[in-house]
């Protein structure tokens, strides 16, 4: 039996144009990711002075509306936002259009950011959670089942798996560079011992290399502690993520009547529901 290649490319089209891949939920994800990376060089936490540099407060330059919606303070923060978005405009983009998830992340973070800076102009805004906050408002009007579902889910997945395992590497992680840091140290004082009776090149080099390498994995060490004391004593505002859901709602009050009315109907009827088991 012999397939043309031209019935073969019109089937495999006829079934991608079936599938709606979320291309807005992705993108998202990916520069948020990507964000932390870059703006940490790699490391587990950003440094302070990357931190004030690109978080928005209303002394901030314009920019810092769009930068701050994706560097977090450290891993937990970050994971505790990634996941919710992940999971909310996963559910948005079965009604809404992958631009519009992207729309509303960035709406709701910028809006929420300025109303809140202008009761708190002391106050330095970073992170993605009221963009995230957004999407929860938009998908609660959307599609409520589903919504409440995840909302309720969606903690208890971070606290006793996803935190946990973040929390273990990030031990694991310090006592790696402690570690590190004390065979370096010990190298060091090796080389500095055979230096008194051997000055050659290589030596000398051999000595500023390991040295310059225990100054980097003590950086590290300092920035990793620093930032695990940062990121649990950093505060989080119920007020700013209160008007990133109220913009999420209104996009789809706006935008989407129809979802409106879907959705309040499902509200009924989970209503109903609950007060026929109660």
């Amino acid at each position: 039996m012999r397939i043309s290649c031209a019935k073969c490319f019109n089937y495999i089209r006829s079934l991608l144009e079936d599938v709606k891949l979320p291309f807005g939920t992705i993108t998202l994800a990916i520069v948020v990711i990507a964000a932390y990376v870059y703006a940490s060089n790699g490391a587990l936490y950003l440094s302070d002075t990357a931190l004030e540099q690109l978080s928005f407060s209303l002394a901030s330059s314009p920019a810092a509306l769009f930068t701050h919606q994706f560097l977090h303070v450290g891993p937990l923060h970050l994971l505790g936002n990634l996941l919710p978005l992940i999971v909310f405009g996963l559910l948005l983009e079965t009604v809404l259009s992958s631009v519009e998830i992207i729309v509303i992340f960035l709406t709701a973070g910028i809006i929420s950011s300025i109303l809140f800076s202008f009761t708190n102009p002391l106050v330095s805004l970073v992170g993605a959670s009221t963009g995230v906050a957004g999407l929860m408002g938009a998908a609660a009007v959307a599609r409520p089942k589903l919504a409440l579902s995840l909302l309720l889910l969606t903690p208890v997945i971070l606290y006793l798996v996803i935190f946990p395992l973040a929390t273990d590497y990030t031990r694991a992680k310090t006592v790696d560079l402690v570690s590190q840091q004390q065979q370096l140290t010990e190298q060091v004082d090796s080389l500095v011992v055979q230096t008194k009776s051997n000055t050659s090149t290589q030596l000398q080099e051999q000595l500023a290399q390991t040295q310059s390498a225990r100054q980097d994995a003590t950086q590290q060490r300092v920035l990793v502690e620093s930032g695990k004391e940062r990121e649990h004593s950093t505060p989080s505002d119920f007020l700013v993520h209160v008007y990133g859901i109220l913009v999420g709602i209104a996009y789809v009050a706006l935008f989407h009547q129809r979802l409106v009315k879907t959705g309040a109907q499902e509200f009924k009827r989970l209503i109903a529901f609950a007060n026929r088991k109660l």
